[in-house]
């Protein structure tokens, strides 16, 4: 007789220790009374007194994913913002095929069309950049005249308008770097927060300069601020996520080598 083995699946929830004193949980209420009106939370104090810590624990307790940045003298707008660098074609494919596959599961059926999602993923772990173009581009024409007609449809058929840009853009890219290095611009851990609605923590705020800080201007400005890639040659604001939330700890300026924010970036 044989006997069926089941797996059995663990799922680990990861911990936190935190110690709930009054005055702990008192600057607590205070953040979270700060994130639920969506301001900006600035947290100063000695070393060691548990500020980071304190917005670590309050991210982990709402379910928002923390990215924390330390900040130094040698930071740059190009480490928040983003900039252009060498990079893969795999960098260049990556959000096209992540959108892609999020279209297409709108569009048609999932379950009926496994394996041609499958033959997607295939392509793009073997580099085969340019069957991966010739899969997308079937699909695009075949997409934009499924939705044409329908008024229910009129964003998907938006949606799938700007993608065939992209992946004309894509296309061209490809043609001018097949035999050169490959350039892109690659956003920085705050611009991509800001998209995502992730939670930012720039740790040591007042150790870098203050040209650096300049990019934060736009985001202060209340819910509706946001930020504007002009290395890229944006000329829009990025979409701000409406769970996005800024935070920022610093010592306090009577430390050696430690300065005050500037004034407009305090202010706000």
């Amino acid at each position: 007789m044989l006997r069926k083995q089941t797996d059995t699946v663990c799922v680990h929830k990861e911990r936190i220790t935190f110690a709930a004193t009054r005055p702990s949980s008192i600057l607590i209420e205070q953040i979270a009374v700060c994130v639920n009106k969506g301001e900006p939370v600035l947290l100063v104090g000695e070393t060691g007194t548990g500020k980071t810590s304190t917005v670590q624990y309050l991210a982990h307790v709402a379910g928002q994913r923390l990215r924390i940045v330390n900040m130094n003298q040698q930071s740059d707008t190009a480490d928040l913002l983003g900039g252009y660098k060498p990079v893969d074609h795999k960098l260049i494919w990556l959000p096209l095929r992540e959108d892609f596959e999020e279209l297409f599961t709108q569009t048609f059926s999932r379950k009926q069309n496994q394996t041609f999602l499958g033959h997607i993923q295939t392509c793009y772990r073997q580099k085969r950049w340019q069957d991966l173009l010739k899969l997308m581009q079937h699909i695009v024409k075949n997409a934009i005249t499924k939705v044409q007609g329908a008024e229910s449809e009129f964003l998907l058929k938006k949606q799938w308008d700007t993608f065939s840009l992209r992946l004309n853009q894509a296309q061209q890219q490809m043609r001018m770097t097949e035999n050169a290095v490959l350039f892109a611009f690659v956003e920085g851990t705050l611009a991509k927060a800001v998209k995502k609605g992730e939670w930012i923590l720039l740790d040591e705020i007042n150790l870098a300069a203050a040209e650096t800080l300049e990019c934060l201007c736009g985001l202060l400005e209340g819910l509706s601020g946001s930020l504007v890639l002009l290395d890229r040659g944006d000329t829009d604001p990025l979409v701000r996520h409406p769970d996005f939330r800024l935070f920022a700890c610093m010592n306090p300026a009577t430390d050696v080598g430690k300065r005050n924010l500037p004034p407009g970036i305090r202010n706000r």
